[in-house]
């Protein structure tokens, strides 16, 4: 009997293992086969412990009635265990996360790796393992990252107050142009405003969504996003506002003249031509700006108008220097 213990108790992991590998993502059935694995195994040694008595004739019945009377104590010395498991119950009939999440509770955050009967084990951004007790975390507000379908985009653009009004309008204009072509933007929401005069600036606030849930990704839409907009700011001729600590006189950085007369005259032409893009462009120029910006840029080592052909010598002779760059091609 003591022999066939841990027989059985590793048989159960063996065939928790196996269930595990029919999914190639862990995901919330990862929960349900901890928790199924735990009462299996305490299953297991209360069989055996109640057999064992049998076999050697322990008088176990007297002490399994004599636990009636200390029946309360026991019920309240085991209330956080049950607890704990009925959390984890729920935490896989909710489903608020499962296995491999990356979400956010209290103010802390990581990515979800063990829901077991007791606890729930996260992987913290300095790579520590957090343990939270079933019924803590439960009872937490929790913000799952990995059910997110886009990504916010949000900034404030401080201009001078040397900015002439023109300028102003071509800036906005340009942005919102910026922001319909991008193919990585969302058509809505999809905002660029002049927000109200700071304590010195101009504020223009941006708002609008990205096209992925990923966070490097994001990191590197929103880089080129941002690049475009310090072009556009720079051929409008206008500059980015300065905190009021900081003290500097107008001749210090002067405007540029010639590139604030062009803004303004492209604001005059759409002006005369009656197509003044405020308070935002007409269906028709939107339907021929959207998707018209290349991403990744002109120039990028990802940019490419053909797909490369796989027979050409060039392909096959990177291969080739790939391959034997390889670590057992070097004998190593």
């Amino acid at each position: 009997m003591i022999g066939a213990v841990p027989v059985v108790w590793h048989l159960i992991g063996k065939v928790a293992e196996h269930y595990r590998g029919l999914w190639q993502v862990p995901g919330y059935h990862d929960t349900l086969i901890s928790l199924s694995t735990g009462v299996a195994r305490v299953a297991v040694l209360v069989i055996a412990f109640l057999l064992l008595a049998e076999v050697l004739a322990i008088p176990y019945e007297g002490v399994i009635a004599g636990l009636g009377i200390g029946g309360l104590a026991v019920a309240l010395a085991a209330q956080p265990t049950l607890q704990n498991f009925l959390s984890g119950l729920t935490l896989y009939a909710d489903r608020p996360v499962s296995v491999g999440d990356f979400c956010k509770f209290g103010d802390q955050s990581g990515t979800i790796e063990h829901i077991g009967m007791r606890s729930t084990r996260i992987r913290s951004l300095d790579r520590t393992i957090i343990s939270v007790p079933n019924s803590d975390f439960a009872g937490m507000q929790i913000e799952n990252y990995a059910h997110r379908d886009r990504t916010r985009f949000a900034t404030t653009l401080q201009l001078r107050y040397e900015t002439t009004p023109d300028q102003l309008r071509y800036v906005l204009a340009e942005l919102r142009k910026l922001l319909i072509a991008h193919p990585r933007v969302i058509d809505e929401p999809c905002r660029v405003r002049f927000a109200g005069f700071g304590a010195y600036s101009l504020d223009i606030d941006v708002f609008t969504y990205i096209k992925t849930a990923d966070v490097a990704d994001f990191q590197a839409v929103r880089e080129d996003i941002l690049l475009s907009m310090i072009n556009i700011m720079d051929d409008a001729g206008a500059q980015f506002a300065f905190p009021p600590s900081l003290e500097y006189r107008a001749t210090d950085l002067p405007v540029d003249d010639e590139k604030r007369i062009a803004a303004e005259k492209r604001v005059g032409d759409w002006r005369e031509a009656q197509n003044l893009p405020f308070p935002d462009f007409s269906q028709i120029d939107k339907f021929a700006l959207n998707n018209t910006l290349a991403y990744p840029p002109e120039g990028s080592a990802h940019y490419r108008e053909t797909e490369p052909d796989p027979d050409s010598a060039e392909v096959k002779a990177t291969l080739e220097k790939v391959r034997w760059s390889l670590p057992w091609k070097k004998g190593r």
